[in-house]
């Protein structure tokens, strides 16, 4: 959990306060490459970008790792860095520097395609 002095203000309303980081951060437990601890790691932060699909700040947490450049860990739903969904990452760091329709239209998108890639129908998506 962040220090209160960190939050930023949206933080209160956020799905994924007092969660832990393993839901959103890469954890290395420092055994092999194919360390079941890592496929642990994967479905942790498979589960965090499912409480992010439902997260009423999940546009503000995006734009702010967006204006913080931020490179590790999942915000909004996007996973950055190593791992990461570097596709949609890419995607959304070009729309966010475009700004304007392009910017909104991924916004409109990505939930759509975060569904699809957690295998989430639509029927019954947060």
């Amino acid at each position: 959990m962040l220090p209160t002095d960190l939050r930023p203000d949206w933080w209160d309303d956020a799905a994924c306060r007092g969660e832990g980081l393993a839901l959103w951060f890469e954890q290395s437990c420092g055994h092999s490459e194919g360390c079941e601890c890592r496929g642990r790691s994967q479905v942790d932060r498979a589960e965090g970008q499912r409480i992010c699909l439902g997260c009423p700040v999940r546009v503000t947490c995006l734009e702010a790792a967006l204006r913080e450049g931020e490179r590790e860990g999942t915000w909004g739903g996007i996973r950055f860095g190593r791992g990461g969904s570097a596709g949609l990452g890419v995607k959304a760091h070009r729309a966010w520097i475009a700004g304007g329709a392009e910017w909104q239209r991924f916004l409109r998108d990505y939930p759509r395609r975060l569904r699809q890639k957690l295998k989430i129908r639509e029927d019954t998506a947060a």
